[in-house]
């Protein structure tokens, strides 16, 4: 289904010296839509296999003791204020929704976020699915959810990994490299990561650069080509460029490159 409105920009970054942000929503369709917005705290996970799911909420007991405090610390909903909430849009109209952080709000230096969602319906209708039962039906329309980040930028921010396990699995087609990494830092690292992979006997290093993303406990699964062969000690590097957001544009620009190494003999394991 297409989305009946859509929202600039994509993500929101605050600054702690105006503490306020911005939010266009736009109607395209040929209606008034009715628009709710709302925060709600969450971040992407990624499984050992790569897969993505969305934690929603506060941390809960399947979040490791040491990052579930400041996972915790690191929301924004409580001093988040959003203005207006509820509101119709006409065909064609633009309505700018303000993000307010509360003044008082001084926390440790480091990011901080939200997620804004946003929910929009067709104006005088029911905003559900019903089935008709007689000849007259109730005009419906469908609810469209659509969310991005917001995000609080209070002084210097730093990120770094550590890294928890790592392990290279085979099957008769394909081998994985699967490494579980630990934020540290006061902020979730968000960037390029490119793993170098050395053999035992000199080997021609292999070189693999992806986008990775770690706000809590993270896999990071590297496809390797099929002629590897995980036999013998590999010197396994990887180089982390993460991404901040610049002051002026709001943009994400990259900053200081770090590295984690660590010798994996897959015989071992």
């Amino acid at each position: 289904m297409h989305a009946q409105i859509s929202l600039t920009p994509k993500r929101v970054v605050i600054q702690a010296s105006s503490k306020a942000g911005e939010l266009r929503v736009s109607n395209g369709s040929g209606v008034v839509q009715e628009i709710k917005v709302t925060s709600e705290f969450g971040y992407p996970v990624f499984d050992r296999y790569g897969e993505m799911t969305f934690r929603n909420g506060l941390a809960g007991p399947e979040v490791a003791i040491s990052t579930k405090n400041w996972v915790e610390d690191s929301a924004l909903d409580s001093v988040l204020s959003i203005f207006p909430r509820q509101f119709l849009l006409d065909p064609g109209s633009t309505q700018v929704v303000r993000l307010f952080v509360d003044r008082r709000f001084d926390p440790p230096e480091g990011l901080y976020w939200s997620r804004i969602r946003i929910e929009s319906y067709e104006h005088n209708t029911e905003p559900q699915t019903e089935l008709a039962t007689s000849g007259v039906g109730t005009k419906v329309a469908f609810r469209v959810h659509q969310s991005l980040p917001v995000y609080y930028q209070h002084g210097s921010v730093k990120t770094k990994v550590d890294l928890v396990e790592q392990v290279i699995e085979s099957t008769d087609e394909q081998v994985f490299l699967r490494t579980l990494f630990r934020r540290g830092g006061n902020s979730p690292f968000m960037g390029k990561v490119t793993t170098r992979i050395s053999g035992p006997k000199g080997d021609t290093p292999l070189e693999i650069t992806q986008t990775f993303y770690c706000y809590s406990e993270d896999w990071l699964v590297t496809e390797l080509p099929n002629e590897f062969e995980p036999t013998g000690a590999w010197d396994i590097g990887y180089r982390f460029t993460p991404s901040v957001f610049d002051r002026r544009t709001g943009e994400m620009i990259p900053t200081d490159v770090f590295e984690v190494r660590q010798t994996l003999n897959p015989e071992q394991e």
